[in-house]
């Protein structure tokens, strides 16, 4: 930590809480959690964001850690930006097709990049939290039904983040810029970090985007994956408007 610094509150969740860290210099934030589980929770985010260090996606850097036995302390560098789901109620609604062509297009990067070497035993599906559409789904199979993902083919098992929620999307005046909370992440079934994306909607209400947003999220998505991987751009074409 920097010889002199403040910490101001960003957010509390039910796992822990999260500080920024005003300091001259680089911008930080320092995230702090009790007791098990989540103590190995943000252990493993620790050890998915060292293993991403050397890619191109937006994440943040580990700078410190420590961890006993009943808690967990994680120093990491800030992203630019604020949660994406606090960022779309100010922009009119005909205005964002082309944010979540940005956010297809930014899930696309973390489905086409390679599994680490250190995750590649990690099975990151299902991951504890689920989206909660206004019908609640009552298992994994009801919420790929409520997203229109649960078509006979399957899909290919690829990095994922786990738990891709509007609030773990960093956005800027640009569009998404960054995720956050990568403790979920592994080889998985990239269906749910769609479902999560598409039903994680600013309202808190489950409720699925209307329809040019998910026809412009799935753009963004298949445009990215069209080269990159063919099986992936196969098991999202007839989603796109699904909405």
């Amino acid at each position: 930590m920097p010889p002199r610094f403040s910490l101001v509150a960003a957010r509390r969740g039910e796992s822990g809480t999260v500080a920024f860290v005003e300091a001259p210099g680089e911008p930080l934030v320092i995230k702090r959690v009790c007791e098990a589980p989540y103590v190995g929770w943000l252990m493993a985010e620790a050890e998915v964001l060292r293993e991403l260090a050397e890619t191109a996606l937006p994440v943040p850097r580990v700078r410190a850690e420590h961890h006993d036995d009943h808690e967990a302390w994680l120093l990491l560098t800030r992203l630019p930006g604020e949660p994406l789901i606090d960022v779309l109620p100010r922009v009119p609604l005909a205005e964002r097709p082309p944010w979540f062509r940005r956010l297809g297009g930014l899930l696309a990067s973390i489905h086409t990049t390679p599994v680490p070497p250190g995750l590649r035993t990690r099975d990151s599906t299902p991951w504890w939290q689920r989206p909660r559409p206004v019908e609640a789904p009552g298992s994994s199979v009801e919420v790929l039904s409520a997203t229109r993902l649960d078509g006979e083919r399957t899909a290919p098992a690829v990095f994922v983040h786990g738990d891709f929620t509007l609030d773990n999307v960093l956005a800027d005046e640009d569009g998404p810029s960054g995720v956050v909370d990568w403790g979920g992440a592994g080889r998985g079934d990239p269906r749910y970090d769609v479902a999560l994306a598409l039903l994680s909607t600013p309202d808190g209400k489950g409720r699925l985007p209307d329809a040019p947003c998910v026809r412009a999220f799935y753009d963004g998505y298949l445009e990215a994956v069209a080269e990159v991987d063919p099986e992936l751009f196969a098991c999202f074409s007839t989603s796109r408007d699904g909405g």
